[in-house]
């Protein structure tokens, strides 16, 4: 063996350029795993680091089992793992050979591999067992290992303070007994969680989850489904956590406004960067978000129950625009009313310009999505100021209840966002398409028959529309009459267009796809 390969950074390089455990995306998942294995097999100098690295993120426990003596395990008809005979404690030692390598257990889920029976995760969830099988674990998403409402109980073992990192899914048919005993043990065995995540198909709304005073002191994310609620109590304690980072819940139905209002004297969310609250009034939305003292915010999302008027929209926005100011972070907003059967687009929930004010002096935003408030009457002259206001834009959505009336903007609105928001990549808008605008002369770009040409300097334009990021476009029910002229005047303003999604009528559907046909043929004509 060469000298060379008794160091050990070294050897991490090359298994390096074999192995991708995915760590810069979302999910953790490990990349050439065959190669990886043939490469622990070469010498005993790159077997343990290798495995090491093999094993480290795992999205199944099957592989783990299957490395059980062959004639302690079968597989039965619908492919499940179950034990065939006692499991000894020289086949437990056998497992933590690979076990104790485990750091995380989590999605994306591995359906090939055979499932597991509820005999083997009871015995491998025995606490004295697991604990000593799984030293490293600190991540563990127990929806990768069952979703079984038997075994959720389980997760009771499975909790310790090495864990940073718990994520489960309850079913349907939970029985609340477990379910409240789950909750009571998180924050009493599992006090140094750092991300709690707890999504729930369970038909009732009356979940709670509490927090007491001193629970997960360290906690940073906290993501719960719809149907699971926090008491008011839960919410001032979370409020006041140092480390809480990033916020998805909904909040309680009672809460008081007041106070909430009370509370933002004093510093609350001080960490805080994402915000997805589900709340039964904006009002309460309006006084969460004036609670906030974190300056790294970078997003809030909002949705509600009760449809609100413009002086409670206008509120809003008006604190979404002193948020931003004290927040230089401050990217994203989102706010959507959950629509009701008494849902409406007449008075008061027409919304004109002046409602929408306030936002117009955020102009470091880059999404905007505004969604079922009930009927926004903005004209193009409006949409041309937001477009000039908003020139750091790269995604806008714009949507009045679907029964709303005739649509004041035009596709000029459309062509002012390409002109002054470069950055743009999607738009979700509705507009009145029966009429088409000229293209401004001096910003043109030649559309798709001049996409790509150089000025007299060698670089391309930085005037025209040809440096436009539009990609997406969902026109909604927009109706048009002359699809080839629309899509002309779409080829010069959005010459990078990849999609148009329509949600109206067939005909609308149809008019749209030729369109379509229209810029394809255009593309092809100027490669052919």
């Amino acid at each position: 063996m060469h000298s060379c390969l008794l160091i050990s950074e070294l050897i991490l390089h090359i298994i390096g350029f074999i192995a991708d455990d995915g760590t810069s995306g979302g999910y953790r998942c490990l990349k050439n795993t065959r190669d990886l294995a043939r490469l622990a097999r070469t010498c005993k100098a790159i077997m343990e680091p290798a495995l090491d690295v093999l094993w480290k993120t795992q999205h199944s426990l099957s592989p783990l089992v299957m490395c059980l003596p062959s004639d302690l395990w079968e597989k039965d008809a619908v492919n499940a793992i179950y034990f065939t005979r006692d499991v000894t404690p020289k086949d437990w030692d056998w497992m933590q050979r690979y076990s104790h390598r485990i750091h995380r257990i989590s999605h994306p889920k591995m359906f090939s591999l055979p499932k597991l029976d509820e005999a083997v995760l009871r015995a491998i969830f025995t606490p004295a067992i697991f604990s000593a099988l799984f030293p490293c674990l600190h991540t563990i998403d127990y929806s990768v290992i069952s979703v079984a409402s038997s075994t959720i109980p389980l997760l009771n073992n499975l909790l310790s303070p090495r864990l940073t990192s718990v994520s489960f899914a309850l079913p349907r048919d939970s029985a609340y007994d477990a379910v409240y005993s789950l909750f009571d043990a998180i924050p009493r065995k599992a006090g140094m969680m750092q991300s709690l995540r707890i999504d729930s198909f369970v038909y009732s709304s009356q979940l709670e989850v509490r927090f007491a005073e001193k629970d997960l002191p360290d906690l940073r994310d906290l993501l719960l489904s719809y149907n699971v609620r926090v008491s008011s109590q839960s919410l001032h304690h979370l409020a006041s956590l140092r480390y809480l980072q990033q916020l998805n819940l909904r909040l309680p139905t009672d809460l008081d406004d007041a106070c909430l209002a009370l509370s933002a004297q004093r510093a609350l969310f001080p960490a805080l960067q994402h915000l997805k609250i589900n709340a039964h009034t904006l009002p309460q939305c309006t006084a969460l978000l004036a609670c906030i003292s974190s300056p790294n915010l970078e997003g809030v999302s909002f949705s509600y129950d009760i449809q609100a008027p413009s002086s409670v929209l206008t509120a809003f926005l008006s604190q979404v625009h002193k948020t931003s100011n004290t927040a230089p972070s401050f990217r994203t907003v989102s706010l959507r009313h959950n629509l009701q059967l008494n849902s409406s687009s007449d008075p008061p929930f027409i919304f004109a310009p002046p409602t929408f004010a306030p936002l117009l002096s955020c102009h470091a935003l880059r999404t905007i999505k505004l969604v079922h408030l009930g009927t926004l009457d903005l004209d193009d002259a409006f949409m041309g100021r937001a477009a000039r206001a908003w020139s750091n834009l790269e995604e806008l959505k714009m949507c009045s209840l679907a029964w709303s009336e005739s649509h004041r903007t035009t596709l000029g609105s459309v062509r002012e966002l390409a002109k002054w928001c470069r950055k743009l990549r999607k738009l979700h808008m509705a507009f009145d398409g029966t009429a088409v605008p000229e293209v401004d002369a001096d910003a043109s770009g030649g559309g798709l028959l001049k996409l790509g040409s150089k000025s007299e300097s060698g670089s391309e334009s930085e005037t025209g529309y040809a440096s436009t990021s539009l990609e997406v476009l969902n026109v909604r029910d927009s109706q048009i009459e002359d699809p080839e002229e629309v899509a002309k005047f779409l080829s010069e303003i959005a010459p990078g267009l990849k999609a148009i999604h329509v949600e109206g009528c067939s005909e609308t559907w149809k008019m749209w796809r030729a369109v379509e046909s229209c810029l394809e043929d255009a593309r092809k004509s100027l490669t052919s």
